[in-house]
């Protein structure tokens, strides 16, 4: 069996990468030692950024790339309710985007009036951490209805969405 050395792989990945993040095409060549002998290849593409970049996402949702890269993503559920008077002391009305964050994420209210970044049904929203939620799985988000809806096609009468979510 011959091992194919990982590094040009990682190598000719981070260039896609970058080349897609300034849109600039890429040509090269790649030489690899395989048992002792050399072997190279030419290779050219043009890379063009087609997805959202962090940039966008950092100016859409006000974050800085920096939180975006660092922050770590969960996956749970998100469940929906009517706020009120909030665990982070402001009160909050059924049109405000508003989410209870669980225990295991509340960190004794340091993440009060932080944006959560929340990913579902190929949609994205952010909402403000204004309350808590003592009922909710460790990685369980409970939003208002106006976050709910903006997730979920089909409205509040799913009930629970799977997600993926980040605090920003």
């Amino acid at each position: 069996m011959v091992r194919q050395p990982v590094l040009p792989t990682i190598v000719l990945f981070l260039l896609f990468f970058i080349a897609a993040a300034v849109g600039a095409p890429i040509n090269g060549t790649e030489v690899v030692s395989i048992g002792g002998e050399e072997t190279s290849s030419a290779f050219e593409a043009d890379v063009t950024a087609t997805e959202v970049t962090f940039a966008d996402e950092a100016q859409e949702t006000g974050a800085g790339i920096d939180s975006l890269l660092k922050s770590p993503q969960y996956r749970g559920k998100m469940t929906w309710f009517y706020p009120g008077l909030g665990a982070c002391g402001y009160t909050d009305d059924s049109k405000d985007s508003i989410v209870a964050l669980p225990s295991a994420k509340w960190n004794n209210r340091k993440n009060c009036n932080k944006k959560v970044k929340i990913w579902a049904n190929g949609r994205s929203t952010t909402a403000k951490v204004r309350d808590l939620c003592p009922g909710c799985g460790s990685n369980q988000l409970d939003v208002s209805p106006p976050v709910f809806k903006k997730l979920v096609p089909q409205g509040l009468g799913k009930g629970v969405q799977n997600i993926k979510w980040q605090i920003l």
